[in-house]
């Protein structure tokens, strides 16, 4: 499948239940596939596979695991992230 951006949209072998912050389920559904997206941050490239969903505004969001693994600096201020 191929979204309205022309990424390849790979499906998930099991769908992944999203919740909202008040523990309801989201009511866009479930998590139902992923993309394969080369990320870059100043010098850092990374191959990510990032899940498909609707986040409304928002195209990506970085996730604990992503940011407990790198631990990058962040200014809340500019909005800056910087791998040292």
């Amino acid at each position: 499948m191929i979204d309205h951006y022309g990424l390849k949209i790979k499906l998930l072998d099991h769908p992944i239940p999203v919740f909202n912050a008040d523990g309801g389920q989201n009511k866009l559904g479930d998590i139902m596939g992923y993309v394969d997206l080369e990320m870059n941050l100043g010098d850092h490239k990374e191959l990510m596979q990032l899940h498909a969903t609707s986040l409304g505004q928002e195209w990506i969001f970085i996730g604990h695991n992503w940011l407990h693994k790198h631990n990058p600096n962040i200014n809340w201020e500019t909005s800056e992230i910087v791998i040292s």
